[in-house]
Formats: C-alpha cells, sequence, structure tokens
C-alpha cells in the first residue's frame, strides 16, 4: 500500500477511534443502568397493581 494512504489511515483511526470508543463505552454503562431500571420499574408496577388494585402504565416514561 502507499505510504501515504497507511498515515491518513492511523491519523483518522486517531481522530475518530477515541471518540468512538468513548461513545460505545458510555452506552454499554447506560445500557445496564437502563435495564436495572426497566427492571425496577417493572417490579413497582407489579407491586402497585397487586397491593392497591390501580393500573400503572410506564410507557409514556420511556416515549416522551
Amino acid at each position: 500500500m502507499d505510504q501515504v494512504f497507511i498515515e491518513e489511515v492511523v491519523k483518522q483511526i486517531g481522530n475518530l477511534g477515541f471518540p468512538a470508543l468513548i461513545a460505545m463505552y458510555l452506552l454499554i454503562r447506560f445500557e445496564k443502568k437502563f435495564d436495572q431500571l426497566i427492571e425496577l420499574m417493572t417490579e413497582l408496577k407489579d407491586h402497585a397493581k397487586n397491593n392497591f388494585s390501580i393500573e400503572v402504565d410506564f410507557s409514556l416514561v420511556f416515549f416522551t
């Protein structure tokens, strides 16, 4: 391969690779937290449904 092409590729990986890596890391961490939040909200919904005989709809929380 051409030396200039290789240098340009390495330069672009350096420019774009680090921010992309940080974004992926944060998305993975937030995904775990969102899964925990959804699980807790589902438990709260079930608890409220069983103990208070009311219907709780948390779907609006995620779509607004």
